[in-house]
């Protein structure tokens, strides 16, 4: 079984404050969005030698941190608390470091009195020949830039391979987490997932860092394998057909019989016995309608898959050798299916629960379309 412990530590120096001992522990950890942590204080009267209960509960001034026999394993920014004179117990809520750059803004280093019309003229502009994980890694820089705003993350020099220019107004004020998300998102955008270094630096501290992907983060080395029978526990096979389509519209500019209107088909589900479906997307502002009914048509050729599987953390790999964003080999077999899966698989979402007798983490693969 598993050795976990807890550190807090002060948000912006990451000096370690103290190590406390939590119960009702909850992780999640996820790709390109932010992880949550959730846990109990217990009985807090005489657990705080070196600090005040109250103090080191403090919402949106402290980092708290998880470590699987010694080493970190993930961190979060400490942004609710709430103590029960009964129980003298304080619940805990936080999230990882993206958390909180969605509560800064892109914006240069402001003016010391700025008028009311200079922050909405001021602006933060990236060239066309700017990589996008070069733009991340000057919003992560530039927000941490003012003074305050120093959180300590170290961020992945590798490039996405993808070049955009980018813009980011005053007036505007976007949130540098929105910003992350927004190239993520773009075409040949890349991966990103803040973290904590395995390995502690030469104060004894976690390690802060930004992940970014090249442009999918990816392992060294094979994918992962998980068995059922085998290291695989339990696993779940959600379908889901509601988006599926045989026949998918674009609609484009105009209005009634002037509307301009593409459309895609496959005929090789209905002779094969399917009922027909179709969809509709609208895109007003796209110059290839037949292109996005093509794509269209193509995202819903099958009903979707979202696998869970309950894995054994002391098997291999084991936990902590694997991380939202790896690949993973998965080989099923099971009466539920004429034959045996085996099929390759990315893990987005990574559930923990420490305070279980078994540790069994349940990873969230990403969406497949369903192999029957």
């Amino acid at each position: 079984m598993a050795d976990w412990s807890y550190l807090v530590a002060d948000l912006r120096s990451n000096v370690i404050l103290d190590a406390l001992e939590l119960t009702g522990v909850k992780l999640t950890k996820r790709l390109s969005t932010a992880d949550t942590f959730t846990a109990t204080l217990p009985e807090v009267t005489g657990l705080s030698p070196r600090g005040n209960p109250a103090d080191l509960t403090t919402p949106a001034r402290l980092a708290y941190y998880a470590l699987r026999d010694g080493s970190p394993f993930m961190g979060a920014v400490l942004w609710t608390s709430s103590y029960t004179s009964s129980s003298r117990s304080v619940s805990l809520g936080g999230a990882g470091w993206d958390s909180y750059f969605d509560h800064r803004y892109v914006l240069p280093l402001l003016p010391s009195s700025p008028t009311l019309d200079q922050i909405a003229a001021l602006q933060t502009t990236f060239g066309p020949t700017t990589d996008l994980n070069e733009v991340a890694r000057q919003l992560v820089a530039l927000a941490q830039a003012h003074t305050g705003g120093n959180i300590g993350i170290q961020v992945d020099p590798a490039n996405s391979g993808t070049a955009r220019a980018m813009a980011y107004y005053g007036y505007s004020l976007t949130s540098v987490g929105d910003a992350l998300r927004e190239l993520s998102g773009m075409p040949g955008g890349p991966d990103f997932r803040f973290d904590v270094s395995p390995v502690l630096d030469s104060h004894g501290r976690p390690v802060r860092v930004l992940v970014l992907g090249s442009p999918t983060i990816e392992q060294d080395g094979a994918p992962h394998v998980f068995e059922y029978p085998g290291n695989v526990l339990d696993y779940t096979w959600p379908r889901d057909g509601t988006r599926m389509t045989d026949r998918a519209f674009a609609t484009g500019e105009g209005s009634e019989t002037g509307a301009v209107i593409a459309v895609a088909a496959d005929s090789s589900k209905t002779a094969d016995g399917w009922v027909l479906l179709e969809s509709q997307q609208s895109y007003t502002t796209s110059p290839d309608l037949s292109a996005q009914a093509a794509t269209d048509l193509h995202a819903g050729r099958g009903p979707v898959v979202l696998p869970t599987l309950t894995v054994r953390g002391d098997a291999d790999p084991q936990l902590g050798t694997y991380a939202p964003g790896h690949t993973a080999r998965v080989m099923i077999t099971d009466d539920f299916w004429r034959r045996t899966i085996d099929t390759t698989m990315r893990i987005v979402q990574i559930d923990v629960d420490p305070s279980a007798d078994v540790e069994a983490p349940v990873l969230t693969m990403a969406p497949v379309f369903d192999l029957t």
